[in-house]
């Protein structure tokens, strides 16, 4: 997950890979919406804040993988944030953007949807799976 959100982060900043949609394009000058939401990709709704919470979301992921503890800790945490992103995505009345301060509607909430499924396993199911045991990453030489 940490991966997906810097990745998604810091293409939310290539201008090549951001484009107005084409029902926005046809009527204005793209240039007057510089601050309001682009496509990733012509898919993704996005800009400068969104890029921001992601590329934090995906360097605090990157961080906690080493240590299988602070692991599930963030995907724990990481599916509270992804789930309150969703509730908020789909609300009415300009709420679903936060009142324009970061897109969390369109085809953010299938993408937050499939991060609280992701995280809900790896925070609360998988440990279940392991018994509470750290997993083996590396199997030890048995020594004589």
């Amino acid at each position: 997950m940490g991966v997906f959100y810097l990745v998604v982060g810091i293409c939310g900043m290539v201008p090549a890979l951001c484009g107005m949609p084409t029902s926005v394009t046809r009527f204005y000058d793209p240039g007057m919406f510089a601050g309001h939401a682009t496509l990733l990709i012509d898919w993704l709704p996005v800009n400068g804040m969104h890029n921001g919470i992601y590329i934090l979301l995906g360097c605090a992921g990157l961080l906690a993988s080493p240590v299988f503890k602070v692991a599930i800790g963030y995907c724990r945490g990481m599916m509270m944030v992804a789930l309150l992103f969703v509730t908020i995505g789909v609300l009415p009345l300009g709420a679903g953007s936060l009142w324009g301060l970061i897109p969390l509607y369109g085809w953010n909430v299938p993408v937050h949807i499939v991060t609280v499924c992701l995280a809900y396993y790896f925070g609360f199911v998988y440990p279940l799976d392991l018994g509470g045991a750290d997993p083996v990453l590396y199997p030890h030489p048995k020594r004589t």
